[in-house]
């Protein structure tokens, strides 16, 4: 039977999205999720197409139902969004097409959020006790390292959004088939990058605190 999309004319892929929310950060992680995304990067699919291209290779395929739910939980997200219809000839109802509403998520760790981890804190305590085996003029505190790399976080995190301001549509387009587990050691990589060509802009930060 032929079957033709009809796309809605609202309907609109972001080229790159940054996701600071941990939420979202960690539904683009998640086993569940992360491959349906990576379905739906390609084009919009209805539930069928997607159950398909999900279970393929599955030892332990997954029921239309479990699929809807996980479909469900990236709409309301705002991960995925409802991209048009697909009609089947002979057929009467159509069925909803889903689709990606960004072609790339590129993951982005605010500084308020750096501490509210439990796990970031025990890393912190940890790097602290490191430092502290460092000869300089002040020895660091806990209060004195979270102003350091909250000074840090917040000012790299200025100069990545120009960058994605600037190269928004170059950026999308090297990452468009990258995981997102991978995106996430590319974003990584890049705000140390950023730290490094701009060290100047932490010098004071680092002399207030360690000098």
């Amino acid at each position: 039977m032929t079957t033709k999309d009809f796309l809605d004319e609202n309907y609109k892929v972001k080229p790159l999205q940054v996701i600071d929310d941990k939420a979202l950060i960690n539904l683009l992680n998640d086993p569940k999720y992360a491959p349906l995304m990576g379905i739906l990067r390609e084009k919009p699919f209805t539930i069928k197409e997607i159950r398909k291209r999900y279970n393929a290779g599955r030892k332990k395929p997954k029921e239309e139902v479990t699929i809807r739910q996980y479909v469900k939980i990236l709409i309301d997200s705002g991960l995925i969004i409802k991209a048009g219809q697909s009609m089947t000839a002979g057929k009467i109802a159509a069925e909803n097409l889903y689709g990606s509403s960004a072609r790339c998520y590129f993951p982005v760790v605010l500084a308020e959020d750096f501490w509210e981890s439990g796990d970031n804190q025990f890393i912190t305590e940890k790097v602290l006790q490191l430092l502290n085996l460092v000869d300089t003029k002040k020895k660091p505190t806990i209060e004195s390292l979270r102003i350091l790399l909250h000074s840090i976080y917040s000012k790299t995190e200025l100069e990545i959004a120009q960058v994605f301001e600037k190269y928004e549509k170059e950026i999308a387009e090297n990452l468009s088939n990258s995981p997102f587990n991978e995106i996430q050691y590319i974003s990584n990589f890049m705000m140390l990058l950023v730290m490094l060509t701009n060290s100047s802009i932490y010098k004071k930060d680092l002399e207030d605190n360690f000098y």
